[in-house]
Formats: structure tokens, sequence, C-alpha cells
């Protein structure tokens, strides 16, 4: 998981857990699936009971990155991945990301197959 500690910092420091300590995995697990099921209970609730206007997964990631942005467009019924002028290139980026990972993963589950080594 990737926490931004300066964005949580406050939080982080009432909690007692430092930037460092985001390092032990453990911890970094622990904030980052927080901060999922936070942005997913948030991007449900803006929607109001409505349809999502677009995959769940990317509200969410939109979500992480403008939190406010993305609920008021949900309030008001739009689509933040046509709405806010940053959406596009960000949704964008993160597919081309996920497609490469995807793949990587894909010829990893091919070589297993064929009794190759992984490499790593």
């Amino acid at each position: 998981m990737q926490v931004n500690t300066v964005a949580h910092a406050d939080e982080m420091r009432a909690a007692g857990v430092t930037r460092e300590r985001m390092f032990a995995p453990a911890t970094n697990i622990e904030w980052g699936t927080k901060y999922m099921q936070q942005y997913r209970d948030e991007v449900l609730a803006a929607a109001g009971g409505r349809a999502l206007p677009a995959p769940l997964g990317e509200l969410m990631r939109l979500a992480y990155k403008g939190p406010e942005a993305v609920k008021s467009v949900l309030r008001r019924g739009g689509n933040p991945l046509t709405a806010l002028s940053w959406a596009p290139e960000a949704i964008s980026n993160w597919r081309q990301k996920l497609a490469i990972v995807q793949g990587a993963e894909a010829r990893g589950r091919s070589l297993a197959r064929r009794g190759a080594p992984r490499v790593s």
C-alpha cells in the first residue's frame, strides 16, 4: 500500500504513528486498508444509492487523489471521470500501469505452467 504521510500527518500523529513506522509492512497495510475502506464508503455514500457512473475501483482511485472533488460531483449525480479536469489523465495513467502489472502477472503464470523459473 502507499499512504500519503503528508496528507494524513495529523491523523497519524494523533495515533502515534510516525512516517518511519509506515515502512513496517504491517503498519503500512493497516493504514492503507483503512483509507481504501474510507474512500469506498465515502464514494458509495456520495452516490446516494444511485448506480455508479464508473467502476468503483476507478472512483476510489480518484477519491484518493481528490476526495472532496469526487464526492461533490457524485452528490450532484455526475461522473468524476468526465467532470474533473484532472481525472481523465489520472485514470489513463492508472489504467496503463494496471495493464503493465496484469501483463507481467500473466507472463509469470504462463512461464509457471511451462515449468520455467520465474524471473523477479
